[in-house]
This record gives structure tokens, C-alpha cells and sequence, in this order.
């Protein structure tokens, strides 16, 4: 046995000595990766084999575990197929462009290993990693010049940008990555899904139905006549310092704002064809802080830009909201702003316009309209440039405010104005070229007057218009002729740079109308003022055929011999250019009031006709006053209702479909009627019969007594008393009549009297009688209101006190009322409670006697209360059926004889009792005890 191990270990250490022997070549390595044809047995080696720069596609064949450095002297490009396989260990990626993707069914291919992209020290073999798909668990780390491209896959490492590159535009992500990361136009998920950050393309832009990832690809692929509609917010987007446009399109913000930190935000830019470009419906800002000049717009070139409801602002210390460029093109740019949402601003001006002149060339100015809108500027809302000519500014509406100027115009252009308000320090500069003021607008200075040198910029502070020629010496030309000019000096011409006559009688002005509030000044011009309204005396400067109406605190100039309704003028005594008016006021006849009205809704119950006969001039008033008995004056009004104003209140209650009509009768002397003055108010027969027929409406008569609403039942028993034949001039006459006027009682006397005779009842309606209270009865705190009828009788009728010292009550038909404390009126009820109670309770004591002839029959009545007559009842049976036989004519008689209708030897039974009449009521005393007598 130990012979056989020795031969083992000598066959062991021979072979082991024997050289070129290796066991791999009996074992071979299983092969973990593949190019074309060929394999290798590491993931190294595959790579190391790659000897050309064209792209190489490597197959993972197997999972490996490698630490891989990719390093070539020169440039290598890879694609490398994890194919459902595991990459474990580092990869250290140099100089190569190296693709990774997985092609496996179940896409299971991933890489744990950690990669690191540094890139060569010669830029151009920077290094580049580009991922399509995969799992990469491990991280990443772009050093250097790397860089990291991820199209798809999932990246459950980190990613760190050490120096290096990362662009993603896919891929998911356990780390949301920053916006850095993210290429223009893509976007990562606020919130993870499913644990993971997703980045896609962003939704930036819309053309018709295509949306692009950025607006600036939008604007690129954009044809003439297409919208590019914005569809979110782009601010600041990395690397785009401005966007351009150069095709006709419309860019509708839609609500959305464009912001970028360069030197101008949009710019249009074409010299060779003219483009019509609309922006709307948005914000456009420029964010450049720099001193250096900054823009929301610039229109250069063959640009019709149109800025329509958009907010343009730049806010750099040296920025313009809008510039028009002209870049030496002979058709430069037109721009024209509307809606009233634009606001446009810069700390310089709010828009610029810089025109261009080129000898022998007819070259279009640059050209701005503005309709509508807010146009704000520091030093100026629009100004153009001193040295940059040709230019046609046209204001037709819109605000316009400028700090130092609300426009500037130092170069030789055209400014026409129509409308609009425009206010600055100074309204509006003429440092040189062509000023025509008309139609509306308004021109404020707010500044203090000044006026000092200044050979770039504006001269002068506290001017409505402005005109100082510049150092250019170019010519101005100013024509006012409306519009309402507004400043401590309205209107001045000055000469700050003191140019020389001849360059300052290229200087004209001529004023035909406008309203100039504040002084009007000028160093050189004359004679320039031709029309208009002033607020101070403006004939130092009136022209030879022109002089100054002075009316009150203003001043027209017009021709000799002006005229103005109601105004006299006279030449002043001093001043021989200016007159001095006297206005005499006109009469004016009063405008006739229709006194009847329509209130409420038509067809409510707040539909009311409203006649106020005050203001009826075809309605009279009659006034007619008696001295009484007891030397009193008494006074009676009439008013009398024309018959052509009485059909109308009906016509209009008819037509409102009234519920109420009111018939205003009063005079303004409620309150100082007195005891027997009485009131009539007339009325045509024939409109109480209209009413009652073709109306439902209670009707109210005010005057000075009382008011009475007669509800619509009593208005039809009034005209039930006025029916039958009429004439055309019957009447019905609503009568008060203050009977009574004393410290502790009112009495009125009411009717309503028809060409038939007085209504007594209304029959079942109701009529409200509202009367005014004398001094000493409004300070009673419990009222009672009696209805004393014909006969005196006193009945209690329900009413109340009102708060504005009148008195209510509602009767059911009319006689004469007392007003009164209730503790008088309980004592006149009680009065004649007790005396109809006496009657009541008075007892009669009978006896009979027999007379030859006839039965004596013979009663003593108690004391105390009176009878007018007796009645003396006859039976035969002491219960039987009494009858009348004896009315005696007075209340004093005590006896009568029955002397017929007796039989001898029949019994009579008798009784008496007394009768009184109390306003016209029937009151009977007791019955007398029963008296007997048997007829012999």
C-alpha cells in the first residue's frame, strides 16, 4: 500500500514538472459573452478584443461578476445586450460610447455592478454611457467629461453628477432625479408609481393636434398661418436664452407665461419676406437683471407683430418691454397693440421704436398703432431715439404713463393721437417731427414745471405737450385740434439746447381746438393759437384773426363776433383781443308732471295708480269760508276732479291692473283745519260706475280732514246708490266735516252723497277712515273712536292710534264719529246703558174697579225713569192669549175704562206695561201685575 501512494506522488511531481501542461485545456472555461461568431470566457476579454471604432454588439451569454475597465488609446463604440443576464462587480467606462440595453423576453437583464464614467483628458474621447432598458441596482457616476444618457430602464442606484453629463429623457427611477438631470422638454413625475419616478416627454407646445416637447421645437416646426398654442408655463428653461420667430403664426399663450433670463425673451427676425405674427393671451417675461439692455420683445426686420390681451414685461434696470428694431432693412417693423388686458413695461420704456433712414431708398417707418391697453415705462411709456429717424406712431386708445415723459419723440417720425390717456412727469415730448392731436384723448402732466438742457433725453417736467427742440436742430411741427391737454403749463415751447433762430423757425405750432387746462407758454413761436378752451387768458398768443371770450373761469378762442347762447360779450378795456362775457340766465318754463303714476309690480298687490291732484292743472280747487253764529270762520275746499283726469287714473289702473288707487286731494292744510271746516272731493259719477266694472282695486280719497279707502265691495254699493240714469256732469262728493275739534274730543261728520241721494250702508264692505289728531288727543295713550247714528244713539267702533299721530278706524257705513279717551267714551256707553236698563227695569202696580159702563182700570209706574205711552193688554183666562187693547198717547196718563167688547157676568183679566223709544230703538218696562173684573 505505501509502495503504491510513493508511485502516486513520484507520477504527481513528473507530470507536474513536465513543461506546457495546464489542466484548462482539458476543463475550458464556460463562455460569459459573445461578438458575432466569437466567445470569450470574461466580459473583459470581450471588450479588450474590440479593435475598431465601428459599433460593437456584445452578448452577454451568462451572469458575471468582473471588474471591467474600458480604456482605448482612441475612439470605441458599443452596444452592450445584457440578454436576461446579471452584471455584478465595477465598470469603469473611459473613453468608449458604451450602450446598454436587455433584449430578454422577460427583460430580467441587470446590472448590480457600480459604474463610474471619467472620460479621457483628450476632449474628444470623453466617455459616454447610454442606457435603453435594463435593471442597474448599482450607482452611477458621471465624473469628468462622462456622460450619462437614460433613454428607458430602471435605475434603482443613484445617480451622481460628479463633473460630468446627465441627460434623461425615460427610464424609471427609485431617485426622482433633479431638473438638471432632465433634457429640455422632458419632465420626471411629482409622485412616484409603483415606487418609481417615470420621465417623459413634456406637453409644452400644440399644433393642431401635435404636441412637442418643447416650445422651441413647436416654433421650429411651425408653418405660416399655424396657432402654436402654449399649453404650460415655460420659465427659465435651461439653455434657452431666447425664443425665436420667424414664420407667420399666431403664438396664443393661452393663459401661460414665457420667461428666459437673456438679453431679449422673443424675437422676431426675417429680412427677406414679410411675417405676420400675433402673440396673445399671456405673460411674457424677461428676467435679465443685468445692466445690460434687456427685452420681453423684439420685433426686427419684416415683422406685422400683433400683441393682443398679452402682459410683456422686462425686468432688467436697462429694459424695454417691446423693441422695434429696424436693422437696416427698407421695410421695417409695424407693430400694433390691442385688447384691453395688454399691459407692456420696462424700466426704460414700455415699448421703443427705433426707426431707419437709407439715402436713395424709400424706406417703410418702423410703425406702432395702439388700440387699447397699458403701455408703462420708468422714464417713458413709448420713446423713440434721437439719432434713429423714420418712424409712424399712431395712438388711437389705451393708457400710456411714463415716468419722466408718457412719450418721448426725440427723432424725426410721425405721432398722430386720437384717444387714449397718456401721463408722465411731462405728457408727451416733441423733440423733433410731426405731432397731430385730435378727437379725445387726454394728455396729463403730474410733474412740477422745469425745463434744462439735456442732449439725450427728455428737457422739461410739469408740460402737457412738451415742444423743445433737440441738439439735431431737426423741424417740429405740432397741430392740436381736440383732445383735452392737462398740466402746470398745458402747452409750452422751449429752447433748453438755445439753438439758433434759424434752426428754431423750423419750429410750428398751430392750436385749432382742444381743452388746455393750465398756462399756455412759448420762447419763439407766435400767433399760434387758433381755437380751443383755456383755463388761463391765452391772447399773448392768439393768431391776427382770433380772440379770447372770456366765460367765467374760461377762456374760447374763436373769430370776432363768437356768439354762445345766453352770454354777452364786450370788448375789455385794456386787453383789445380779449372779450369779457355776462351770462344771463334763461327762463325755463317748468316741465309739466304727469300727476298720475304707476307703482309696483303690475298685476300685484303692490300695484298701486297714484293721482296727486295737486299737480292736475285741469282739476280745480274752490275755497269758501262762513263766519258761524258764534263768530267762528269755517272754512269748506271743494276740490273738483276734471272729468278727462278722472278717465285717466282709470285708464292707468286698468292697464297696471291695480290693486290700490290713490286720489291725492289734499291741500297741505291738514293741520291747521279747525272745527266746522269741511272738505268735498268731486268726482265724476260715471268713473265710481268704470271703476266698480272693470276694476277690483280699493280706492283711497285723501284730503285734508280724513283719508277713506273704500274697499271694492263699498265701491260697488256706492255705485250700486249711483246707478241708473246719469247725467254726463253727475257727481259723487266724498264729504269730511270736522264737526268737533276740542282738547278731549274729535267729531266728523262723513258721507258720501251720490246723484241718488248719501250711501248709508255700504253692504258688507269696508270702508278705513284715517283722520289727523289734534295736539292735546295725539298725547293719549288709549283712544276710543263712538259711531253716533241719526237718532244719537252711540255704538263703539274697533280702532287705533298710529304712530304718526292719526287715528284708524273701519265703518261699514258713514254718519257722524267721536274721537275721545276711552275712559269719556266708557262713560258715555255707561250713560246709556243705565237708561235703557232703567227703562227696562220700571215695574207698574194695576187695579180694576167696576163702573156702571165698564171696567176702570188704573196703574202707579215707579220712580225714576219716563215712558212715552202705555200698553194695556185684555185676557179672559188669567194665562190665556193677552191682546192690545188701549195705546195711551202720552207717558202721563195713569188710567182708561174698558167699556167695550164686555159681557155681564164674564171675568177680565188685564195687564199694563210702558213703551219708550230710544234713538229709535223700543224699550218696554216690566210687566204690571194682573188685574181681574167680572162685568155686571
Amino acid at each position: 500500500m505505501k509502495k503504491f501512494l510513493a508511485m502516486l506522488l513520484t507520477a504527481g511531481l513528473v507530470i507536474s514538472m513536465i513543461p506546457g501542461v495546464a489542466f484548462a485545456e482539458e476543463v475550458p472555461a464556460e463562455p460569459v459573452a459573445q461578438i458575432g461568431g466569437d466567445k470569450f470566457p470574461t466580459l473583459q476579454e470581450a471588450f479588450n478584443s474590440v479593435s475598431t471604432s465601428s459599433e460593437t454588439e456584445i452578448t452577454l451569454l451568462a451572469d458575471v461578476e468582473e471588474e471591467i475597465t474600458i480604456d482605448y488609446n482612441d475612439y470605441r463604440s458599443f452596444i452592450l445586450d445584457l440578454n436576461g443576464s446579471t452584471i455584478g462587480g465595477t465598470i469603469q467606462n473611459v473613453t468608449s460610447y458604451l450602450t446598454i440595453q436587455d433584449s430578454s423576453e422577460g427583460k430580467t437583464g441587470t446590472v448590480n455592478a457600480s459604474i463610474e464614467l471619467t472620460g479621457d483628458i483628450n476632449t474628444w474621447k470623453n466617455s459616454k454611457l447610454t442606457i435603453l432598458s435594463g435593471t442597474f441596482t448599482g450607482d452611477i457616476v458621471a465624473g469628468n467629461k462622462g456622460t450619462l444618457c437614460v433613454e428607458g430602464g430602471t435605475i434603482d442606484g443613484t445617480i451622481t453628477k460628479n463633473s460630468g453629463t446627465v441627460v434623461c429623457t425615460g427610464g424609471l427611477f427609485k431617485v426622482q432625479p433633479g431638473n438638471d438631470m432632465l433634457e429640455i422638454g422632458y419632465l420626471a413625475s411629482e409622485e412616484p408609481i409603483d415606487g418609481y419616478y417615470q420621465v417623459e416627454a413634456d406637453r409644452a407646445a400644440q399644433i393642431g393636434n401635435t404636441t412637442y416637447n418643447t416650445l422651441k421645437q413647436a416654433l421650429t416646426k411651425a408653418k405660416d398661418g399655424d396657432t402654436v398654442r402654449l399649453l404650460k408655463d415655460q420659465i427659465n428653461i435651461r439653455s434657452i436664452n431666447y425664443y425665436e420667430i420667424n414664420k407667420s403664426i399666431v403664438l396664443d399663450l393661452n393663459g401661460k407665461t414665457i420667461s428666459t433670463p437673456g438679453t431679449r425673451t422673443i424675437y422676431t427676425n426675417k429680412n427677406d419676406v414679410t411675417k405676420n405674427i400675433t402673440i396673445k393671451n399671456g405673460t411674457i417675461l424677461n428676467t435679465n437683471t443685468s445692466n445690460n439692455p434687456s427685452v420681453g420683445i423684439q420685433a426686427e426686420q419684416q415683422v406685422n407683430l400683433t400683441l393682443e390681451n398679452v402682459t410683456v414685461e422686462a425686468a432688467g434696470t436697462n429694459s424695454y418691454g417691446v423693441f422695434a428694431n429696424p436693422k437696416e432693412n427698407i421695410v421695417q417693423p409695424v407693430i400694433t397693440v390691442k385688447g384691453d388686458k395688454t399691459k407692456i413695461s420696462g424700466n426704460v420704456a414700455g415699448i421703443a421704436v427705433n426707426g431707419y433712414v437709407e439715402a436713395g431708398k424709400d424706406v417703410r417707418p418702423a410703425t406702432l398703432i395702439v388700440e387699447d391697453g397699458t403701455i408703462e415705462g420708468g422714464r417713458y411709456g413709448i420713446a423713440g431715439n434721437g439719432e434713429q429717424h423714420n418712424t409712424n406712431i399712431t395712438i388711437n386708445g389705451g393708457t400710456i404713463i411714463g415716468g419722466s415723459c408718457g412719450i418721448f419723440h426725440p427723432q424725426d417720425g410721425k405721432l398722430d393721437i386720437s384717444g387714449g390717456n397718456i401721463t408722465g412727469a411731462t405728457g408727451i415730448e416733441m423733440r423733433a417731427g410731426e405731432l397731430n392731436v385730435s378727437g379725445s384723448p387726454v394728455i396729463t402732466a403730474m410733474g412740477e414745471y422745469t425745463s434744462d438742457s439735456n442732449g439725450s433725453g427728455n428737457t422739461s417736467s410739469g408740460v402737457g405737450i412738451a415742444v423743445a427742440q433737440h441738439t439735431t436742430k431737426k423741424p417740429i411741427s405740432v397741430i392740436i385740434d381736440g383732445g383735452t391737454i392737462k398740466g402746470e403749463k398745458s402747452l409750452a415751447e422751449m429752447n433748453p439746447e438755445e439753438n439758433d433762430k434759424e434752426d428754431i423757425s423750423k419750429v410750428t405750432i398751430d392750436v385749432r381746438g382742444g381743452t388746455f387746462d393750465g398756462e399756455v407758454a412759448a420762447e419763439d413761436v407766435t400767433k399760434f393759437i387758433h381755437g380751443g378752451t383755456y383755463s388761463t387768458d391765452p391772447t399773448g398768443f392768439v393768431g391776427d384773426d382770433r380772440y379770447a371770450y372770456k366765460m367765467n373761469e374760461q377762456y374760447i378762442v374763436a373769430p370776432e363776433g363768437y356768439q354762445s347762447a345766453n352770454w354777452v360779450f364786450e370788448k375789455d378795456a385794456v386787453n383789445d383781443k380779449l372779450y369779457i362775457g355776462t351770462y344771463h340766465i334763461p327762463y325755463v318754463p317748468p316741465a309739466p308732471v304727469d300727476p298720475i303714476t304707476n307703482t309696483g309690480s303690475a298685476s300685484s298687490e303692490s300695484a298701486t295708480t297714484n293721482a296727486d291732484i295737486s299737480k292736475d292743472p285741469a282739476s280745480t280747487k274752490e275755497e269758501k269760508t262762513e263766519v258761524t253764529e258764534d263768530n267762528k270762520e269755517v272754512t269748506t275746499t271743494t276740490i273738483k276732479i276734471a272729468p278727462e283726469t278722472a278717465e285717466r287714473i282709470v285708464q292707468r289702473a286698468i292697464q297696471h291692473s291695480s290693486a290700490h288707487i290713490i286720489i291725492d286731494a289734499t291741500t297741505g292744510k291738514a293741520v291747521n283745519t279747525g272745527a266746522g271746516d269741511k272738505t268735498e272731493v268731486v268726482l265724476p259719477a260715471s268713473t265710481i260706475l268704470t271703476l266698480a266694472e272693470k276694476t277690483t282695486a280699493d280706492v283711497v280719497i285723501k284730503s285734508d280732514i280724513a283719508e277713506i279707502t273704500l274697499d271694492a265691495k263699498a265701491v260697488n254699493a256706492v255705485a250700486a246708490q249711483t246707478s241708473g240714469e246719469i247725467a254726463a256732469n253727475d257727481t259723487v262728493i266724498v264729504v269730511a266735516q270736522k264737526v268737533k275739534d276740542e282738547s278731549n274730543e274729535m267729531r266728523f261728520d262723513l258721507k258720501v252723497v251720490t246723484p241718488n241721494g248719501p250711501v248709508l250702508d255700504f253692504d258688507g264692505g269696508d270702508v278705513l277712515v284715517k283722520v289727523q289728531l289734534n295736539d292735546q288727543l295725539k298725547t293719549k295713550e288709549r283712544l276710543a273712536c263712538l259711531y253716533i247714528d241719526n237718532y244719537g244713539w252711540l255704538n263703539r267702533v274697533e280702532g287705533s292710534k298710529n304712530a304718526d299721530s292719526t287715528y284708524a278706524f273701519v265703518t261699514g257705513h258713514f254718519s257722524a264719529y267721536a274721537i275721545m279717551e276711552e275712559r269719556d267714551a266708557d262713560k258715555l256707553m255707561k250713560k246709556q246703558t243705565s237708561l235703557t236698563k232703567g227703562v227696562q227695569n220700571t215695574t207698574i202696580k194695576l187695579s180694576s174697579s167696576l163702573l156702571s159702563k165698564g171696567i176702570k182700570l188704573k196703574w202707579k209706574k215707579s220712580k225714576g225713569f219716563k215712558v212715552d205711552q202705555y200698553q194695556i193688554y185684555r185676557a179672559v183666562k188669567k194665562n190665556g192669549k193677552y191682546s192690545r187693547i188701549y195705546l195711551t198717547k202720552k207717558g202721563t196718563t195713569t188710567s182708561v175704562t174698558n167699556r167695550k167688547n164686555l159681557k155681564k157676568g164674564k171675568r177680565y183679566f188685564y195687564k199694563v206695561r210702558g213703551v219708550r223709544t230710544i234713538a229709535g230703538k223700543t224699550f218696554y218696562t216690566k210687566w204690571s201685575n194682573k188685574a181681574n173684573r167680572i162685568y155686571r
